[in-house]
């Protein structure tokens, strides 16, 4: 029993890791718009969005066409909006 919360507890903190990473490197690619900041978006996108529901989901998606589109206007806009949700999700793990 004991062992089974400890992977529970290890599991929720990777979670939490990879919400957060995907947060910061999100905002700083939004704020830097560079190279180096588009590999590190890249890479905490493709892992974070296996952690999230539907809803948060497709919200990360259309950022990360805008994105990709240089639509940097419009993501940052949706990430503003969609910050309380992920933030929550991130509070509840």
């Amino acid at each position: 029993m004991e062992l089974e919360h400890e992977k529970y507890q290890e599991t929720v903190v990777y979670q939490r890791k990879l919400l957060e990473n995907y947060l910061q490197k999100t905002a700083k690619c939004l704020k830097f718009d560079g190279t180096a900041q588009m590999d590190e978006y890249s890479e905490s996108f493709g892992t974070a969005i296996s952690y999230v529901p539907d809803k948060i989901r497709n919200e990360m998606i259309a950022i990360d066409k805008d994105i990709n589109d240089r639509e940097i206007e419009k993501a940052y806009s949706r990430f503003i909006l969609l910050l309380p949700e992920l933030t929550t999700k991130i509070q509840t793990l």
